[in-house]
């Protein structure tokens, strides 16, 4: 019996970090890679087909992908499809996100993004992505409807696309108490976890008591593996949520540090000092504050 109980507790643990920790392009985490074909046709549109690792079955859609490509999402059970990158002579980066209904075995619609990419090869160290425009969709457009053109997208409500943005950051919380941090931030090249930059301007659309904290946390661990950009965007939304979040503003201060934008990491190593010394804990300020603040 006891042997029983063992190994039904070690399919859950197994089950349960597979659906956390997936393949590259195990898209929809179940242990079993798909195939994604690319196909050029004739107007300019690609042929994007996503081919089940498990039952084989196809979903097929048509995308004008100008130079971008399909990858893995950040939230498991998501594929992305980029459709451009960053050039001097576009700056804006479109996302289309899609996730996996395990019940309708079908990928289906969840988000579309846009936001201004500095160009990496000429942006100054001050640049960091601007003019988001995210949009959730919860029902009910298929992968495979975007052979259609007139396709009908009902965007969701403010309370609705509010929802999904917290379900999706369940998957973090549980992360960062589990201390998974290469589920969170791995840059392994055959599998990376980067914070997408609209995941992390839609977490400051959540900001509130219960979650200010485990997202402090969120972007704290962000900065110290390598990810300065996605925890500004996060702790500039606490600060603007919070203003006497002292240790926010540490944090953000040395993620500007990172990115080099030292102007800006000085004025927030000023304000965390000015809010220490009013709380009367100067004494516990870190030396090299005090000299990157000068």
């Amino acid at each position: 019996m006891k042997f029983k109980i063992y190994f039904l507790f070690f399919l859950f643990i197994t089950k349960t970090i597979a659906s956390e920790i997936c393949s590259y392009h195990d898209f929809n985490c179940d242990g079993n890679d798909e195939q994604v074909k690319i196909i050029r046709s004739s107007d300019d549109l690609d042929s994007i087909t996503i081919i089940d690792g498990v039952s084989g079955r196809t979903s097929t859609g048509l995308f004008s992908l100008q130079g971008g490509g399909v990858g893995s999402g950040y939230i498991p059970n998501h594929l992305v499809i980029s459709i451009d990158f960053e050039s001097t002579s576009n700056p804006y980066i479109n996302r289309l996100d899609f996730y996996w209904d395990k019940n309708k075995e079908s990928w289906f619609l969840s988000k579309v993004s846009s936001w201004e990419e500095p160009f990496r090869e000429t942006k100054s160290t001050n640049d960091l992505p601007m003019n988001f425009s995210v949009k959730r969709y919860s029902c009910c457009v298929y992968l495979s409807s975007f052979n259609d053109k007139q396709i009908s997208m009902k965007v969701d409500d403010e309370v609705t696309t509010k929802n999904a943005i917290n379900e999706d950051f369940k998957f973090v919380t549980n992360a960062l108490r589990k201390k998974q941090f290469d589920v969170l931030f791995s840059k392994n090249a055959e599998n990376p976890k980067l914070i997408p930059y609209d995941f992390a301007y839609e977490l400051t659309k959540i900001i509130k008591k219960e979650n200010i904290g485990m997202l402090n946390d969120y972007a704290f661990y962000a900065e110290k593996y390598g990810q300065p950009i996605p925890a500004i965007i996060i702790l500039n939304g606490i600060i603007n949520r919070d203003p006497e979040r002292v240790v926010a503003y540490l944090n953000l201060a040395d993620a500007y540090w990172d990115i080099k934008s030292f102007d800006s990491a000085r004025t927030k190593y000023k304000k965390y000092i000015e809010l220490m010394k009013k709380e009367g804990k100067e004494n516990k300020i870190p030396s090299i504050v005090f000299e990157r603040s000068k």
